[in-house]
């Protein structure tokens, strides 16, 4: 099948050039694909696509990859990944709207989110996070672990809708996050709170490579703004690419 422009085809899927990211000059996607599948093979089972993210996501690097794999193959172990992975399988399948473990406690005491609201124009989950809910004396009641187990499945429900939706589009797709900073003041970024709720919340998805597409930060806010300008400097430019503020 012919390739579009701008576009090369690895592992089955159509990717845009501006998906890959630096360092692969003068290297063979696919063969970098098929050695990354082979060595991280042997700590467990995955697709070719959770192949062509661990490339993608780990510089190219087959035993950057395999050492990712593993951490992520202990991770998903000892949270019982698979099981959730049903769940939200089987609410995918559902006609009923889609609820994830302990929402209410995490939207009444951190944080309102909208998980999967909106679709992208290629078929993809759009998730918005709306900062002015943030409540520090809510936060403080919430128990990380509820919070992270709420994580676990969204995050987990949306890597669901990328795979199959890459699978029937035979296109890498990743989800989309939206952060509404809008109400945001210093009081609720310094809060010790929020930020510990918010890190149990976020740390799940460290462990899902080249999932997210893009990241939009909106109603910012001059501190944000000025905070930024510091932050992209710290971070690398292929990172930075992917944030919009």
């Amino acid at each position: 099948l012919q390739v579009p422009a701008g576009m090369q085809r690895c592992a089955g899927f159509l990717l845009q050039e501006a998906q890959l990211p630096p360092g692969l000059e003068g290297r063979n996607l696919e063969e970098v694909v098929e050695e990354v599948h082979r060595c991280c093979s042997e700590a467990g089972k995955l697709s070719k696509q959770q192949a062509l993210r661990l490339a993608l996501g780990m510089g190219y690097d087959p035993y950057a990859a395999l050492g990712k794999w593993r951490e992520v193959m202990a991770w998903r172990e000892s949270n019982c990944m698979d099981s959730v992975r049903r769940n939200q399988l089987q609410a995918m399948r559902s006609k009923e709207p889609v609820c994830f473990a302990n929402e209410a406690e995490v939207y009444s005491k951190l944080v309102r989110v909208s998980p999967c609201a909106l679709l992208a124009a290629n078929g993809c989950p759009v998730s918005v996070w709306h900062g002015s809910t943030l409540n520090a004396s809510g936060a403080a009641s919430l128990s990380a672990e509820l919070a992270a187990e709420w994580s676990r499945a969204v995050f987990e429900y949306k890597d669901v809708w990328i795979s199959q939706e890459s699978e029937r589009t035979g296109r890498l797709l990743g989800y989309v996050q939206v952060y509404d900073l809008q109400g945001l003041s210093f009081w609720h970024y310094s809060s010790r709170e929020i930020v510990e709720k918010l890190k149990a919340v976020l740390n799940p998805g460290g462990f899902y490579l080249e999932a997210v597409s893009h990241m939009y930060v909106i109603n910012a806010g001059t501190l944000f703004s000025m905070a930024w300008k510091i932050i992209r400097n710290l971070i690398s430019p292929w990172t930075a690419s992917k944030i919009t503020v």
